[in-house]
């Protein structure tokens, strides 16, 4: 059963594929548009994705009763003051 690989870390794209760049040397790359951005470079194909996977992404935030009211993301942002 292939592996599952994640959405790329810089876009969110889901058109990623992992290739064998030579014996031995295997990379996950992600195909979006103007993004191309390549994970890091292992030994074999379970390893490269594995790798891919473990990357950092940006937190998605849904909305829901169980969401840190007090948390960074959740507060409004400071708009500009209006002049009286």
């Amino acid at each position: 059963m292939p592996e599952e690989l994640k959405p790329c870390p810089a876009c969110q794209c889901r058109v990623v594929i992992a290739e064998k760049l030579a014996p031995r040397r295997f990379v996950v790359y992600c195909h979006g548009k103007d993004c191309e951005m390549g994970g890091p470079k292992r030994s074999t194909r379970s390893k490269a994705i594995a790798a891919w996977n473990s990357l950092p992404r940006a937190p998605h935030i849904t909305p829901n009763d169980v969401d840190c009211k007090g948390c960074p993301e959740r507060r409004p942002i400071p708009g500009p003051k209006e002049a009286s």
